[in-house]
């Protein structure tokens, strides 16, 4: 069965059998169809009518239009064995408008310490309805509690980062201590998504030659940040907003924990501002990458400014 979505571009008299009716789709072309005669009036909104000379965009494909849509489907009567019937059907939505800013700059918006099953998710159901994505440095020990939270983050397209076991000073471990947290991170990670993480944030930022080291051998960039809105300490989500909006710059790493309600507010208000402002929201390794920079594993990142 053909069905075609068409727009009326002449009313239809159900009272003038010599009438012609011309039906135009408002698509990709704008093709006209071709006309239609009316042969015989048979209802207040089914009309019987011969076809004429339908030069279709023949695939029968459905058109866009905000106006009244009538569907074309077969009427084949004894005596009229190339007639087709015209019903009016409810206008079809046109697609929504597909709004395109000038990006000025990237940024990487990261967030430590999760994932946490009401605010990791909450960030990423808002960062899913803006097609923005971010990074996560995620703790071992709930990745092996929240996986599912985990996979969605590998699936919608986040990075995902080392950020140790059990969130200690690194610091005052050894070098055995430091890479059992290390490696069993990336473990727990590599189960739930299939890849081991490139990149590595030490918690607290606390660094050594040690942790760096470590990092090299297990392949992970060492990754700290640029802006810091202290929203661990600050719970205040307009205090966090205006702390980064003031201090973000191209090339910047926004430092966020997906721990607290008051981040969750903040961030859907610094997505919204960002793009407003024309930046692209983009993972840390995307970051370098548009600055034509390679992560170099053990070595210590803090933005991807220029200079």
């Amino acid at each position: 069965m053909v069905v075609l979505a068409l727009s009326l571009t002449a009313m239809v008299s159900h009272t003038n059998p010599a009438a012609t009716m011309e039906v135009q789709a408002q698509g990709e072309r704008g093709v006209v169809l071709g006309e239609i005669a009316m042969t015989r009036a048979l209802a207040a909104t089914t009309v019987e009518v011969e076809p004429m000379r339908l030069s279709a965009d023949s695939q029968g494909r459905s058109a866009a239009t905000g106006e009244s849509v009538v569907r074309v489907l077969p009427f084949v009567p004894e005596e009229r064995p190339n007639a087709v019937r015209i019903v009016p059907i409810d206008p079809i939505e046109a697609p929504p408008e597909v709004v395109e800013r000038e990006v000025v700059g990237y940024v990487a918006l990261t967030f430590d310490d999760g994932p946490n099953r009401t605010y990791t998710v909450a960030i990423l159901d808002a960062m899913k309805e803006r097609d923005v994505v971010g990074t996560f440095f995620v703790l071992g020990n709930l990745v092996n509690r929240n996986p599912d939270v985990v996979l969605r983050m590998y699936e919608e397209g986040h990075q995902i980062g080392n950020h140790s076991m059990s969130h200690p000073f690194l610091t005052r471990l050894g070098r055995q201590g430091v890479m059992n947290e290390l490696s069993a991170t990336s473990d727990a990670i590599e189960r739930v998504t299939g890849q081991r993480p490139t990149i590595f944030r030490p918690p607290y930022g606390a660094r050594s030659s040690v942790t760096d080291d470590v990092a090299r051998e297990l392949g992970m960039s060492v990754i700290i940040w640029d802006v810091d809105p202290r929203d661990w300490e600050f719970r205040h989500a307009p205090t966090v907003y205006n702390s980064v909006m003031a201090n973000v710059q191209c090339g910047s790493i926004i430092l966020l924990h997906d721990v607290r309600q008051s981040t969750v507010d903040a961030t859907i208000r610094i997505i919204d501002s960002l793009l407003e402002r024309g930046y692209a929201l983009v993972t840390v390794d995307e970051l370098f990458e548009q600055r034509e920079r390679d992560l170099v594993s053990g070595r210590v990142y803090s933005s991807a400014r220029a200079g």
